[in-house]
């Protein structure tokens, strides 16, 4: 299985969740996202010894949504208003990233000698697996601490096929894995 595949359709899923449904429906990502409550992980300063200031959400974002997930992970979710290619937005969780001693991937961390976006940049994909078909524009890495944690962003600009585009509305989607958590999904992909 090819865990780039499974990362790239987890993140365009997590943008289909919300989609408008329509032929009047805006494409806007904070118009995507349903309204909810943050987890409560969020509301302590860290989790199980793990900092969560790496997910922290920029300022500007809408429609906040906080997850735990598989192998102890944490997940947020937000949409900012924000042109394409994001410059200002990678740049901003890029430096706090730094800041707090995390390192880029080069190569995306589920499937070695596949390059991150830290070294291809965006891609474009029409997702098929919805009506109407989306244009996709995805940007996907990882980074990578000391203690081996992982923290995945992934932004994405989405929009009917056959519509206009709307390179405005960004979707963010962060996550980050405990060390343990990365070793069980590195020993589970096949040899």
């Amino acid at each position: 299985m090819n865990f780039r595949i499974v990362a790239i359709a987890l993140c365009a899923s997590a943008v289909q969740l919300f989609a408008p449904v329509g032929p009047t429906a805006s494409a806007r990502a904070a118009d995507q996202m349903p309204a909810t409550q943050p987890h409560p992980i969020t509301k302590q300063k860290q989790v199980d010894g793990a900092s969560i200031k790496e997910l922290n959400p920029l300022n500007g974002a809408e429609k906040v949504r906080y997850d735990k997930g598989a192998y102890d992970s944490l997940h947020v979710a937000y949409g900012l208003k924000e042109k394409y290619p994001a410059q200002d937005v990678l740049g901003k969780i890029a430096e706090r990233l730094k800041k707090l001693g995390w390192k880029p991937l080069k190569e995306d961390w589920l499937n070695p000698g596949t390059p991150s976006s830290h070294v291809s940049g965006w891609g474009e994909f029409v997702d098929g697996t919805v009506e109407p078909e989306r244009q996709e524009h995805q940007w996907l890495a990882q980074w990578k601490n000391r203690a081996g944690d992982v923290v995945v962003y992934c932004f994405t600009y989405s929009y009917p096929r056959k519509g206009k585009p709307d390179l405005q509305a960004l979707w963010v989607n962060g996550s980050w894995f405990p060390a343990s958590g990365v070793a069980k999904m590195r020993a589970a992909i096949p040899k």
